[in-house]
Parts: C-alpha cells; sequence; structure tokens
C-alpha cells in the first residue's frame, strides 16, 4: 500500500477481483455500484471526465457525491457537497 491512499488501495483490489485492467484503456469512467447505497466512479485518464478530475475517484452515496479522492489524498474537496 505504500505511496497511495488506504481509499484507492481498496478500490484497486476491487477492480482486480473484478478483473478490471489498466482503467486508463477504457473508453471513459470505471463505474462500480458496491450496493444499493454505495458506488464509485474512476477517472484514469489524463483529462477530467464528467467532472471528475484526472486518477480520481468520486464517491457515491444515495446518488449523491459523498466524497472525491485520489491516489494522494484521501477526500477531496467535492462541488456542492458541503465540505
Amino acid at each position: 500500500m505504500d505511496g497511495i491512499t488506504e481509499i484507492f488501495y481498496y478500490i484497486s483490489l476491487i477492480a482486480e477481483r473484478n478483473n478490471v485492467r489498466n482503467i486508463r484503456e477504457l473508453d471513459g469512467l470505471w463505474m462500480h455500484k458496491v450496493d444499493e447505497d454505495w458506488e464509485f466512479r474512476v477517472n484514469g485518464h489524463d483529462e477530467e471526465i464528467d467532472g471528475i478530475p484526472p486518477y480520481h475517484a468520486l464517491i457515491i452515496h444515495k446518488g449523491l457525491p459523498a466524497g472525491l479522492v485520489s491516489p494522494f489524498c484521501n477526500l477531496c474537496d467535492v462541488k456542492g457537497a458541503g465540505y
């Protein structure tokens, strides 16, 4: 886990368990629904996609933004999320 945040480490484990490789090579975001309440969207590209900065993951709870994380920042700002 050296060099990346704990949250991104767990996202990478979920990706691995779902046979997701090279998110950068996907046409857009990699989206994963954890359960009926939680999901996340990962941008593995050099440019912003759907408002998600490069190399960040948007965490969504019950359809609303709950957090924005990167490999280097456990909780970054989410516009309009009230942080």
